[in-house]
């Protein structure tokens, strides 16, 4: 299993509701802690970006427009090309619909993460398990 410093770019996707992207934040920092070095990209909604633009271990907010201009199938491929485009190595996938598998998946990053109880969980290299007894915060940091 590699460490968190054989990664050079970070994305982090929580597309859901605007709490639940704030609770996503501290994995940011946590990340950031551990390796200062490490890019970290936060894929969000338009709304949450806003928010997430507050956090300084964030470096860079991909709002995705999911339910808009980048619905559908074309959006996911917008969305996968982008993070191909960034260079992206790793992802960890907090959303767990099909939505945010199939784009980590086509985005053809070699490392991704999400819960056993993501839509098609068996296409991410990693599964955590989900603790539904977690706190959210403590529960993202399972990552």
């Amino acid at each position: 299993m590699p460490s968190i410093f054989d990664f050079k770019h970070i994305a982090i996707v929580q597309t859901a509701f605007l709490g639940d992207i704030a609770l996503a934040l501290p994995l940011a920092q946590s990340i950031k802690d551990i390796n200062p070095d490490v890019i970290i990209s936060f894929i969000t909604t338009p709304a949450g970006a806003s928010i997430v633009a507050l956090s300084p271990a964030v470096d860079n907010v991909i709002a995705y427009d999911k339910r808009g201009l980048e619905s559908g199938w074309h959006g996911i491929r917008l969305m996968a090309d982008l993070i191909k485009e960034k260079k992206i190595d790793c992802i960890l996938a907090l959303h767990r619909s099909l939505r945010t598998t199939l784009l980590s998946k086509l985005s053809g990053v070699d490392y991704t993460v999400s819960y056993n109880t993501s839509a098609m969980s068996f296409l991410y290299k990693k599964n955590i398990k989900y603790e539904k007894d977690l706190h959210e915060v403590e529960r993202c940091l399972t990552m």
